[in-house]
């Protein structure tokens, strides 16, 4: 019986250059992911409510969190690739990120489970964090009728972040949101690549079987 599926692609090299198939790429940090649990939850941030955290755990801690940019002819600067990074070993292998609830079985070779977006972003959050998250939106509901949590509070938060600030298209795309400032925890957001799709998760794993990094891959690429 199968306990994990490995990636076919080793994301090592794709991660560490400037350029992919004459598309260029550059990161920035997003600050880090302050986990006081260790468990994870990846996610569109408006559909993470009652989430499950990921079968695997990380030591409590804080995490640096790297975000890969394509920079595409057409497109724009797009996030590609989304890092929680735990260490900087390198790893052997990639393998799925899962809940424990999926039917490994079912796959086939180069297929995957992933994570549904349906607001063009996703995001890294401790699981505990992530249900006190969803506490501060229903309670912006409750006290402003008709409120959009993103309109309303993440949008100017986003619009700091932004590339250039004197065009209004450019709204950002990423944010490290600290929603409660009396408590030391946060949620990192950050857009999905070429939008609203479905998107594996990795982990990497180095040649003592350790975890380095968690990827989410937004599929903007041609990898194979």
């Amino acid at each position: 019986m199968k306990d994990n599926i490995k990636s076919v692609i080793n994301y090592n090299e794709v991660l560490e250059t400037d350029s992919w198939n004459s598309i260029k790429m550059f990161k920035i940090n997003a600050g880090k992911a302050i986990l006081p649990t260790g468990k994870i939850v990846v996610g569109d941030p408006f559909l993470i409510y009652r989430k499950k955290p990921l079968k695997k755990s990380i030591l409590p801690g804080e995490y640096d969190i790297e975000l890969s940019f394509i920079d595409h002819p057409t497109a724009g600067k797009r996030v590609a690739f989304a890092r929680l990074i735990i260490n900087h070993d390198k790893a052997k292998y990639w393998e799925l990120a899962l809940m424990g609830e999926e039917d490994l079985e079912s796959v086939k070779e180069g297929e995957f489970f992933g994570f549904p977006v349906d607001a063009g972003l996703a995001c890294f959050v401790d699981y505990q964090t992530c249900e006190e998250f969803n506490q501060a939106m229903d309670k912006l509901e409750e006290r402003i009728k008709n409120s959009n949590y993103y309109d309303d509070v993440l949008a100017a938060e986003f619009k700091d972040n932004c590339f250039d600030k004197e065009d209004p298209k450019d709204i950002g795309d990423w944010v490290n949101h600290r929603f409660d400032p009396e408590k030391n925890q946060n949620i990192v957001i950050f857009s999905s690549g070429f939008g609203d799709g479905i998107y594996p998760v990795y982990w990497g794993v180095d040649e003592n079987e350790q975890l380095t990094s968690l990827l989410i891959d937004f599929l903007t690429l041609d990898l194979e």
